[in-house]
């Protein structure tokens, strides 16, 4: 069984894509999809009529293979990771694939299998299927879905509601990757699934953890914080929730999420900064911990280009906005409690931290 997770280098062979434009247009968007996803991909083809010889244009990430394949062994020993096991060849070259099921290095291909007993073997039908299968990001979603799952298995046929808490730092990408949770939840046959950003509350922000922090005043009314963990434990006991106004003392920005109506069964996907804690940490049935490394946290926070970024700007932030935070994340020992630890760091791209690809390890900002 081939194990997708562990691949993060794709050598593609583009030999079919010159007698057809459809899948010339499908392979150039594989690429860039993979190449933002912070795959290194390499190029080549398989067709010795067809050259790579005038290729020239190669963005970051990218580089063309004009030799041969398979690797001979100066090519092969000056780019190692062509025969490593986290590189996945894709390729319907009957010969190259019978090289690359003897040597037992990753393979995707349309075709069936060329050789029995074949353990590191993908067969797909389109491009499109076999980038869908490398998004790291669906990977994440797949394993919370299943957890899901299984923790309604476990509440015994009981219509009940279940929470799923998706916290992290400012700017850490919160509001996209609960978005595309529940899309994908939804594509899961889950049919109440409703997104609850606890920001229009005031809950959980780093500016209200800073104020408390100072003596100053909150600007969250602890109404608000009453008012929706009563809310979120009806759903968890079986009982629905229907409100077409907002109570008194609920604020306003709440408004968008009017009539707000809660069937039992319903999954609610609940974001923000730092919800990782009590008392709403208790109402989760799971939760993600989105983590960023300090740099990006900055970078982000102050809206500043990669290309001009000064590591000065993190020392600014964890002295400064970032204290709140990192004291969130010690005190309720936050890595340690979530169910899902995602490292955020590329844009459009999500890794389960604590994977031999994810950039984020032991602390986060």
């Amino acid at each position: 069984m081939l194990d997708l997770k562990t691949i993060r280098t794709i050598t593609l062979d583009i030999a079919d894509t010159y007698a057809d434009g459809a899948i010339q247009d499908q392979a150039a968007d594989l690429i860039l999809k993979l190449l933002s996803q912070n795959y290194q991909i390499y190029v080549f083809t398989s067709n010795p009529k067809r050259s790579l010889a005038f290729e020239d244009f190669e963005p970051p990430g990218l580089q063309y293979l004009r030799e041969p394949m398979p690797p001979a062994p100066e090519l092969a020993g000056r780019l190692t990771d062509l025969v490593a096991p986290s590189n996945l060849w894709v390729t319907d070259d009957a010969e190259l694939c019978l090289w690359l099921i003897g040597n037992d290095l990753p393979l995707a291909t349309r075709k069936a299998p060329p050789a029995p007993g074949a353990h590191r073997l993908l067969r797909y039908h389109s491009l499109g299927e076999l980038a869908s299968a490398l998004d790291p990001t669906s990977r994440v979603w797949l394993e919370i879905g299943q957890r899901l799952d299984e923790a309604g298995a476990n509440a015994g046929g009981v219509a009940c509601g279940r929470v799923i808490g998706i916290g992290g730092p400012p700017q850490g990408g919160q509001p996209d990757f609960a978005l595309g949770l529940k899309r994908f939840l939804e594509s899961q046959g889950h049919a109440l699934v409703e997104l609850l950003d606890f920001s229009a509350l005031g809950l959980g922000s780093t500016a209200d953890a800073a104020a408390a922090a100072t003596g100053t005043e909150r600007e969250v009314d602890p109404a608000a914080e009453q008012w929706i963990v009563a809310q979120l434990g009806r759903i968890k006991g079986g009982q629905s929730v229907y409100h077409e106004s907002l109570p008194e003392g609920i604020p306003k920005a709440f408004e968008p999420h009017l009539p707000l109506f809660w069937p039992p069964e319903s999954i609610i996907v609940a974001l923000g900064e730092m919800i990782l804690a009590p008392p709403l940490m208790g109402l989760f049935d799971l939760t993600v911990l989105l983590e960023n490394t300090p740099d990006e946290t900055a970078r982000r926070v102050y809206e500043i280009a990669e290309q001009g970024f000064d590591p000065k700007f993190t020392e600014q932030y964890v002295a400064h906005e970032g204290k709140a935070y990192v004291r969130y994340l010690d005190q309720h020992a936050v890595r340690e409690r979530a169910t899902f630890r995602v490292d955020s760091n590329t844009p459009g791209a999500y890794f389960l931290v604590g994977t031999e690809f994810s950039g984020v390890r032991d602390s986060s900002s």
